[in-house]
C-alpha cells in the first residue's frame, strides 16, 4: 500500500525527505510541502538544520501548507480536494485495511474500505464500509462516494476562502447585536438620527489592519506564486486606516456584563440592542457588514487578495467581543491595484442616516444606575421623537437565595 494511503490528514502536502545538495557532505532531514497549480508542481523544503529540530520543521511546514492553502484555495489541482472514481490507482483518502477482531476460538479478519475527510481546522473524519457486507467492489465505491461527497462541503469553503469572501454573516441573521456607549454617545446619536461610523485609526488598537507575523515570514515563499507585490499590501492597508470607517456592534443573545465594564465604564452609561438582520436592511448600500474573524497573529496567515481583509480580523486576545462590524469603504479602492485616494481623509469619520425607530429594539441602562437616570433617558428620548422601551439592565436584578 502506498504511503499517501495511510497518511494522516493534518500531514497531507507534507512529506519527510532526506535532501542532499551539492556541496555538503551529508544530506540534510527535511519536510517537503509539495502543491500543483495549473499542472506547475509547487514546493518549498523546511530543513530540520534551519529550524531546531524535526518538530520545529513540522510545525514551519504545517504553517506555510495552510497559508498557502487559504491564499490560493480551491485553484489548487491534486491534493485533498481531488475527486475521485473507481478507475484511478491513486486513491488519496480511501483505503483497503483489515480490522483484526480476537475471538475465543481465535483472530478474525474483516476487511474494509475506509474513507476519510476534513472537517477543518485541522480535524478529519473516518467512515468504513465492510467487504463481507457489500463486496470487495461495492464497499470501495462506497467509500469513494463518501469521500467526495463530505469532501465537497470542505472543497467548497476552500473556494470560498480562496476568491477572498470578506464579510461572513451570523448563523442566524435574527441575532441580538448590542452597542454599549456613555450618554453623551447616545444623545449624539438621537440628535443625528443615525449612526456613527469612526476611523479605523482613531478606534485605539494599532493592530487595526495589520496583517499576522504569518505574513511578514511567508510572504517571500508565496510571492514565488503569484505576481502581486506583497510590500505594497502593507502599504496600502496601512493608508486605507484613514479611509475605512466602522460601526462596532457586540454579538450575543443576552447582555454581556464584560461589554458593560469595557465599553460603560460608569453607571451613566447605556446599551441600544438591535439584530443583525436590521442593521444589515437599514445601513445605506456602500455599508457591508461581517462577523469579525479571530485568528492567532503568531501562526495564521491572513489572506492578501483582499485590501478589506485585513479590518475583519483580530487578535484572539479579543474574541470576547464577539464583535460585528458594518464598514464603510470610503477610499473607493476595492482591489490591490486601485490606486489611493489623493483626498484629504474625514478627521475623525462619517454619520450615516438611519430610521432609529425601526433599529432600535430596546435601550438598556447600566448595572446600578438611579432611577433619575433612567428617568432622563426617556426624556432624552421623547425630545427627540422617539419611545424607546427602556429597560434597567437584568444585571443589576436582586439574586434569589
Amino acid at each position: 500500500m502506498p504511503e499517501n494511503f495511510t497518511k494522516p490528514f493534518e500531514l497531507r502536502n507534507i512529506s519527510r525527505i532526506d535532501r542532499k545538495l551539492v556541496g555538503r557532505s551529508k544530506a540534510d532531514h527535511a519536510w517537503q510541502v509539495r502543491f500543483k497549480r495549473k499542472n506547475k508542481p509547487m514546493s518549498n523544503w523546511f530543513e530540520d538544520r534551519k529550524y531546531g529540530d524535526k518538530e520545529k520543521a513540522l510545525e514551519a511546514a504545517k504553517i506555510y501548507r495552510d497559508a498557502m492553502e487559504i491564499q490560493f484555495g480551491g485553484f489548487f489541482e491534486g491534493g485533498h480536494t481531488t475527486e475521485l472514481n473507481v478507475n484511478k490507482n491513486n486513491l488519496v483518502g480511501v483505503w483497503r485495511r483489515v480490522r483484526m477482531v480476537n475471538y475465543k476460538s481465535g483472530p478474525k479478519e474483516f476487511p474494509v474500505w475506509v474513507a476519510t475527510w476534513s472537517v477543518g481546522h485541522g480535524k478529519h473524519k473516518v467512515k468504513a464500509f465492510s467487504v463481507s457486507k457489500y463486496g470487495e467492489d461495492e464497499a470501495q465505491r462506497l467509500a469513494i462516494e463518501a469521500r467526495n461527497n463530505r469532501t465537497k462541503s470542505y472543497s467548497e469553503k476552500v473556494n470560498l476562502i480562496g476568491n477572498h469572501i470578506a464579510y461572513h454573516p451570523p448563523k442566524n441573521g435574527q441575532v441580538k447585536i448590542w452597542r454599549y456607549m456613555d450618554f453623551t454617545k447616545f444623545v449624539s446619536i438621537l440628535q443625528h438620527k443615525g449612526l456613527f461610523f469612526s476611523r479605523i485609526d482613531k478606534l485605539g488598537d494599532s493592530f487595526e489592519g495589520s496583517f499576522s507575523k504569518v505574513n511578514k515570514l511567508l510572504r517571500p515563499l508565496l510571492n514565488k506564486h503569484r505576481s502581486l507585490n506583497s510590500s505594497k499590501c502593507g502599504e496600502i492597508v496601512k493608508e486605507l486606516r484613514k479611509w475605512i470607517m466602522a460601526s462596532c456592534w457586540h454579538i450575543n443573545d443576552q447582555e454581556s456584563a464584560a461589554m458593560w465594564n469595557l465599553y460603560a465604564k460608569t453607571n451613566e452609561a447605556i446599551c441600544i440592542q438591535s439584530t443583525y438582520e436590521k442593521l444589515k436592511k437599514l445601513c445605506p448600500s456602500p455599508v457591508k457588514i461581517g462577523i469579525i474573524q479571530y485568528v492567532d497573529y503568531e501562526k495564521d496567515w491572513i489572506i492578501e487578495n483582499d485590501p478589506i481583509l485585513p479590518f475583519l480580523h483580530k487578535r484572539k486576545s479579543f474574541e470576547h467581543e464577539q464583535e460585528v462590524r458594518a464598514i464603510y469603504n470610503l477610499s473607493g479602492l476595492n482591489s490591490f491595484s486601485d490606486p489611493l485616494p489623493t483626498d484629504t481623509p474625514m478627521e475623525s469619520g462619517v454619520w450615516f442616516k438611519i430610521d432609529l425607530k425601526e433599529l432600535i429594539d430596546r435601550v438598556y441602562i447600566a448595572p446600578q444606575a438611579s432611577d433619575w437616570f433612567y428617568r432622563l433617558v426617556l426624556e432624552e428620548s421623547k425630545i427627540h421623537g422617539y419611545s424607546f422601551p427602556v429597560k434597567k439592565s437584568s444585571l443589576e436584578e436582586e439574586p434569589f437565595f
